[in-house]
This record gives structure tokens, C-alpha cells and sequence, in this order.
């Protein structure tokens, strides 16, 4: 029986922590904004032995896409990035209501078919 190479082992490991992947972006998650979450077929192994795996939310790999860093020694999501419009979908505006010219400024900075999106999904009215 052949051994299994770096890559299919990977290829398993990353398989076995997608739902721990998604427990993650759900959790963080707090509007309510994510319908469905899609992962990339490449599993890429980093020089630090890292397996990365990336993503997107609801079918738009170009706007809100996601990267997890996975330890395989520890079966642990080592850290996860995320593109710039998925990381204020998840943005907590309550931290912030000492400070409402934050958000203000990142609306005004938005289209108005933009902000009207943005407030949309995560479930506000303009």
C-alpha cells in the first residue's frame, strides 16, 4: 500500500477542519450576514508547515473571501484573515458607540449603493 504524500495528508486534515473553519466565521459572524460558505479546492502547505485553506462567503470570491492558517500538529486553526468587505460585515459597531464618527466615516466613504448594501446586510436601515 503506498504512503500518502505531504499533499494528501494535507488535503485530509484540511477536509476533517472545515466545520471548525465554519464555526469560526459563524461565531464571528454576529449580523447574521453569512448564508453560505464556500471552500477552494487547493490546499496549500506553507514553508512553516502551516495548510492553509481559502474561501469565500455567499458566492462572491471576490469580495468576501476568507484564509485559515491550520497547525496540524495540534488540530487547531492557527489564524485567519479575512478581505477587507467581509472583515465589516463582522465589524461590531457597539464597540464603537462612544465613537459614532468611525462608523459615519466608513459609510460616507461607501456609494450610496454600497452603503445601502452594507446596512442591509447587516441587518440596519439607512
Amino acid at each position: 500500500m503506498k504512503e500518502k504524500s505531504d499533499q494528501e495528508k494535507a488535503e485530509e486534515f484540511a477536509e476533517k477542519m472545515k466545520p471548525k473553519i465554519e464555526e469560526r466565521l459563524h461565531k464571528k459572524d454576529i449580523h447574521h450576514f453569512i448564508e453560505k460558505i464556500t471552500f477552494k479546492k487547493k490546499v496549500v502547505i506553507s514553508p512553516m508547515g502551516y495548510v492553509t485553506v481559502d474561501g469565500y462567503i455567499n458566492d462572491d470570491a471576490e469580495k468576501f473571501y476568507f484564509s485559515a492558517s491550520l497547525i496540524h500538529k495540534s488540530n487547531e486553526i492557527g489564524s485567519m484573515s479575512y478581505s477587507p468587505e467581509l472583515s465589516y460585515r463582522f465589524k461590531d459597531w457597539d464597540k464603537y458607540k462612544d465613537e459614532p464618527k468611525i462608523k459615519e466615516n466608513y459609510l460616507n466613504s461607501l456609494s450610496k449603493k454600497e452603503r445601502e448594501q452594507y446596512l442591509k446586510d447587516i441587518g440596519e436601515k439607512e
